[in-house]
């Protein structure tokens, strides 16, 4: 994934999580629903990897 955007896919989950109050699952199932591959190119997002993408974002903000 090019880094502009994984970026984008950061901030989105961010967003949907603070803004939204989206649980990690309902954001996975978003980014699969709508086709976003995750960065190793699988179509599936697992709420697991959005846990931890969420928690890095975090601490380096």
């Amino acid at each position: 994934m090019p880094h502009l955007a994984e970026q984008r896919v950061i901030k989105t989950i961010m967003d949907m999580r603070d803004r939204h109050g989206l649980s990690f699952q309902k954001i996975a199932d978003f980014f699969s629903g709508i086709g976003i591959p995750t960065k190793r190119k699988q179509r599936k997002w697992n709420k697991e990897v959005i846990r931890c993408i969420y928690g890095n974002a975090q601490i380096n903000q």
